[in-house]
């Protein structure tokens, strides 16, 4: 079941806290630490669930701070965030935190391989795919020569990978959509060719989600 929001009591003893003070930093839409605070056991209202990767894009974020990635957002604040951690355990709530994410969030239906921009499977790392059932964030839709299928195939850029990493493209026949932004393909199956692997247009108004939609969307999921 979920809930719209919830009031909740930040620890005593709080994980971003710096010096005697041991207030919560807070963290801003791109899942950076502030240098604003909320002072610690104090009251706050919380109104969705995200972590730090969603907000921020990419993996990069892993080495800007701590390790606590799982964020809850100030009610009605899209630019201000706590970390779960900072939270008093006996506080959070037991319905369902609505979600929230900067981008698109899908869960993969299928085994899928991970490829390059080129349209190569990933064949070297430890974990060459994702597993079924894996919900992740995406944030860019384009269209990718295969040469082993010999044609153009759709895909998403996910957000669970490095911003330089060579491998971070999903097909898009692998997942389901979710919730969030629906994305428009920054170019066509006409532009990509063998030869021309990685063509880009201007690309086309992102079009919104409605609010209600998504309430009624995520309370049909199963999780």
């Amino acid at each position: 079941m979920y809930t719209n929001y919830a009031t909740v009591r930040l620890a005593k003893i709080t994980e971003s806290g710096v010096g005697r003070s041991n207030n919560a930093r807070i963290i801003n839409s791109q899942g950076n630490f502030t240098n604003k605070y909320i002072k610690k056991d104090s009251k706050i209202v919380i109104d969705r669930t995200s972590d730090r990767v969603s907000l921020a894009g990419s993996m990069d974020i892993l080495g800007l701070s701590n390790s606590y990635m799982e964020v809850f957002r100030l009610k009605n604040n899209k630019q201000q965030f706590v970390l779960r951690a900072d939270i008093k355990k006996s506080s959070i709530p037991r319905q369902v935190i609505l979600p929230y994410s900067n981008f698109t969030s899908v869960r993969i239906i299928r085994k899928s391989p991970i490829y390059n921009i080129h349209g190569i499977q990933d064949s070297d790392s430890a974990f060459p795919t994702i597993a079924e059932g894996h919900e992740t964030d995406v944030k860019s839709l384009r269209y990718i020569w295969v040469p082993s299928l010999n044609k153009a195939e759709l895909f998403y850029e996910g957000t669970e990978f490095y911003k330089d990493a060579e491998f971070k493209y999903i097909k898009a026949s692998d997942v389901e959509y979710l919730f969030g932004k629906h994305l428009t393909p920054v170019n066509t199956a006409t532009d990509v060719t063998p030869i021309n692997t990685a063509v880009d247009v201007t690309p086309k108004k992102t079009i919104l989600i409605s609010p209600a939609f998504k309430i009624s969307h995520l309370s049909s999921c199963k999780y």
